[in-house]
Protein backbone atom coordinates (compact mmCIF):
# COMPACT_ATOMS: atom_id res chain seq x y z
CA UNK A 1 0.00 0.00 0.00
CA UNK A 2 1.06 3.35 -1.12
CA UNK A 3 1.12 6.76 1.44
CA UNK A 4 -2.06 7.89 -0.87
CA UNK A 5 -3.98 4.68 0.12
CA UNK A 6 -2.91 4.80 3.67
CA UNK A 7 -4.22 8.16 3.57
CA UNK A 8 -7.53 7.73 2.42
CA UNK A 9 -8.38 4.80 4.74
CA UNK A 10 -7.13 6.62 7.67
CA UNK A 11 -9.47 9.72 6.32
CA UNK A 12 -12.39 7.54 5.89
CA UNK A 13 -11.90 5.47 9.37
CA UNK A 14 -11.77 9.25 10.93
CA UNK A 15 -15.22 9.96 8.86
CA UNK A 16 -16.88 6.75 10.38
CA UNK A 17 -16.02 7.50 13.83
CA UNK A 18 -17.32 11.64 14.00
CA UNK A 19 -20.38 10.00 12.04
CA UNK A 20 -20.89 7.57 15.02
CA UNK A 21 -19.66 9.88 17.39
CA UNK A 22 -22.57 12.62 16.13
CA UNK A 23 -25.47 9.41 16.13
CA UNK A 24 -24.78 8.84 19.94
CA UNK A 25 -24.54 12.50 21.02
CA UNK A 26 -28.30 12.61 18.97
CA UNK A 27 -29.48 9.63 20.62
CA UNK A 28 -28.06 10.78 23.85
CA UNK A 29 -30.54 14.13 23.39
CA UNK A 30 -33.31 12.47 22.35
CA UNK A 31 -33.08 10.03 25.44
CA UNK A 32 -32.62 13.04 27.94
CA UNK A 33 -35.07 15.01 26.31
CA UNK A 34 -38.27 12.00 26.39
CA UNK A 35 -37.21 11.61 30.23
CA UNK A 36 -37.63 15.85 30.42
CA UNK A 37 -41.18 15.66 28.49
CA UNK A 38 -41.87 12.87 30.97
CA UNK A 39 -41.47 15.11 33.45
CA UNK A 40 -43.18 17.37 31.87
CA UNK A 41 -46.28 15.97 31.02
CA UNK A 42 -46.20 14.04 34.84
CA UNK A 43 -46.00 18.12 35.82
CA UNK A 44 -48.72 19.49 33.66
CA UNK A 45 -51.53 16.40 34.96
CA UNK A 46 -50.65 17.83 38.50
CA UNK A 47 -50.65 21.66 37.45
CA UNK A 48 -54.20 21.01 35.97
CA UNK A 49 -55.55 19.96 39.38
CA UNK A 50 -54.15 23.03 41.54
CA UNK A 51 -55.32 26.54 42.05
CA UNK A 52 -59.10 25.48 41.67
CA UNK A 53 -60.37 26.87 44.68
CA UNK A 54 -59.01 29.30 47.22
CA UNK A 55 -58.43 26.75 49.93
CA UNK A 56 -54.91 25.49 48.99
CA UNK A 57 -55.28 22.58 51.17
CA UNK A 58 -55.37 20.15 47.92
CA UNK A 59 -52.34 22.30 46.44
CA UNK A 60 -50.09 21.26 49.26
CA UNK A 61 -51.01 18.24 49.21
CA UNK A 62 -50.46 17.58 45.18
CA UNK A 63 -47.61 20.21 45.30
CA UNK A 64 -44.64 17.48 46.15
CA UNK A 65 -45.88 15.24 42.81
CA UNK A 66 -44.29 18.09 40.86
CA UNK A 67 -40.75 17.22 40.12
CA UNK A 68 -37.49 18.42 38.61
CA UNK A 69 -35.40 15.03 39.15
CA UNK A 70 -34.79 14.63 35.26
CA UNK A 71 -34.15 18.18 34.75
CA UNK A 72 -31.80 18.57 38.05
CA UNK A 73 -29.59 15.10 37.07
CA UNK A 74 -29.54 15.96 33.23
CA UNK A 75 -29.30 20.27 32.70
CA UNK A 76 -25.64 20.24 32.27
CA UNK A 77 -25.90 17.98 29.67
CA UNK A 78 -28.43 19.13 27.53
CA UNK A 79 -27.45 22.87 27.86
CA UNK A 80 -24.45 21.51 25.33
CA UNK A 81 -26.67 19.10 23.24
CA UNK A 82 -29.65 21.63 22.62
CA UNK A 83 -30.12 24.53 20.96
CA UNK A 84 -29.56 28.01 22.80
CA UNK A 85 -33.00 29.39 22.65
CA UNK A 86 -34.49 26.11 23.34
CA UNK A 87 -32.49 25.47 26.37
CA UNK A 88 -33.86 28.81 27.72
CA UNK A 89 -37.69 27.19 27.30
CA UNK A 90 -36.55 24.81 29.84
CA UNK A 91 -34.53 26.71 32.03
CA UNK A 92 -37.75 28.89 32.22
CA UNK A 93 -39.70 26.12 32.72
CA UNK A 94 -38.24 24.69 35.61
CA UNK A 95 -37.66 28.38 37.41
CA UNK A 96 -41.29 29.25 37.54
CA UNK A 97 -42.24 25.49 38.85
CA UNK A 98 -39.03 26.16 41.59
CA UNK A 99 -40.48 29.26 42.41
CA UNK A 100 -44.07 27.35 42.81
CA UNK A 101 -43.18 24.24 44.73
CA UNK A 102 -40.89 26.28 47.11
CA UNK A 103 -43.97 28.27 48.22
CA UNK A 104 -46.07 25.34 48.33
CA UNK A 105 -43.97 22.98 49.93
CA UNK A 106 -41.45 24.70 51.85
CA UNK A 107 -42.25 25.93 55.32
CA UNK A 108 -40.10 28.52 55.75
CA UNK A 109 -41.66 30.16 51.79
CA UNK A 110 -44.49 32.35 52.69
CA UNK A 111 -46.99 31.40 51.32
CA UNK A 112 -48.70 35.41 51.02
CA UNK A 113 -50.46 35.62 47.38
CA UNK A 114 -53.48 35.78 47.18
CA UNK A 115 -56.18 33.81 45.15
CA UNK A 116 -56.24 35.40 42.13
CA UNK A 117 -51.73 35.79 42.18
CA UNK A 118 -52.19 31.95 43.16
CA UNK A 119 -53.88 31.04 40.14
CA UNK A 120 -52.02 33.52 37.34
CA UNK A 121 -48.48 31.83 38.71
CA UNK A 122 -50.14 28.33 38.17
CA UNK A 123 -51.06 29.82 34.93
CA UNK A 124 -47.60 30.79 34.02
CA UNK A 125 -45.95 27.63 35.32
CA UNK A 126 -48.50 25.46 32.78
CA UNK A 127 -48.02 27.82 29.94
CA UNK A 128 -43.55 27.48 30.37
CA UNK A 129 -44.21 23.85 30.73
CA UNK A 130 -46.29 23.34 27.60
CA UNK A 131 -43.16 25.79 25.77
CA UNK A 132 -40.68 22.81 27.19
CA UNK A 133 -42.87 20.15 25.75
CA UNK A 134 -43.09 21.46 22.39
CA UNK A 135 -39.27 22.33 22.62
CA UNK A 136 -39.06 18.46 23.48
CA UNK A 137 -41.01 17.56 20.35
CA UNK A 138 -39.28 19.90 17.96
CA UNK A 139 -35.62 18.50 19.11
CA UNK A 140 -36.37 14.88 19.11
CA UNK A 141 -38.75 15.46 15.77
CA UNK A 142 -41.30 13.38 17.44
CA UNK A 143 -45.22 13.92 18.61
CA UNK A 144 -45.50 12.05 22.08
CA UNK A 145 -48.77 12.15 23.60
CA UNK A 146 -51.15 9.40 25.88
CA UNK A 147 -53.54 7.41 24.00
CA UNK A 148 -55.88 4.62 26.49
CA UNK A 149 -53.27 4.69 29.25
CA UNK A 150 -50.54 4.08 26.98
CA UNK A 151 -47.21 6.65 26.04
CA UNK A 152 -46.73 6.88 22.06
CA UNK A 153 -44.60 8.47 19.63
CA UNK A 154 -44.72 9.36 16.40
CA UNK A 155 -42.54 11.66 14.02
CA UNK A 156 -43.69 14.88 13.89
CA UNK A 157 -43.94 15.01 9.79
CA UNK A 158 -46.14 11.91 10.48
CA UNK A 159 -48.06 13.36 12.77
CA UNK A 160 -48.65 16.52 10.83
CA UNK A 161 -49.89 14.18 7.44
CA UNK A 162 -52.42 12.61 10.33
CA UNK A 163 -53.61 16.16 11.50
CA UNK A 164 -54.12 17.15 7.22
CA UNK A 165 -55.89 14.11 6.50
CA UNK A 166 -57.87 14.48 9.23
CA UNK A 167 -58.80 18.20 8.22
CA UNK A 168 -59.09 16.88 4.39
CA UNK A 169 -61.95 14.07 6.03
CA UNK A 170 -63.56 16.70 8.19
CA UNK A 171 -64.10 19.00 5.12
CA UNK A 172 -65.53 16.07 3.18
CA UNK A 173 -67.57 15.40 5.33
CA UNK A 174 -69.18 18.76 5.66
CA UNK A 175 -69.87 19.16 1.76
CA UNK A 176 -71.79 16.18 1.69
CA UNK A 177 -73.89 16.72 4.85
CA UNK A 178 -77.12 18.04 3.41
CA UNK A 179 -78.05 21.74 3.52
CA UNK A 180 -81.55 22.52 5.36
CA UNK A 181 -83.23 25.51 5.10
CA UNK A 182 -86.16 26.50 6.89
CA UNK A 183 -89.00 24.04 7.40
CA UNK A 184 -92.16 24.92 5.62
Amino acid sequence: MNSETLSMLYGIVLAGSAATGLILLYREKVGLLKLVQDEVTNNLEYLEKLGITDDRALDYLLAPGLKSRAWDQYSNTLAELVGEGNFEFLVSCYASLSVLTDRLTNPEVADDLGFEEHQAQIKSVISHHWLAFEVCQQETSSFRAWSKGMRVSKPIDERSRELDEEEDTDSVVAMKLPLRGPSP
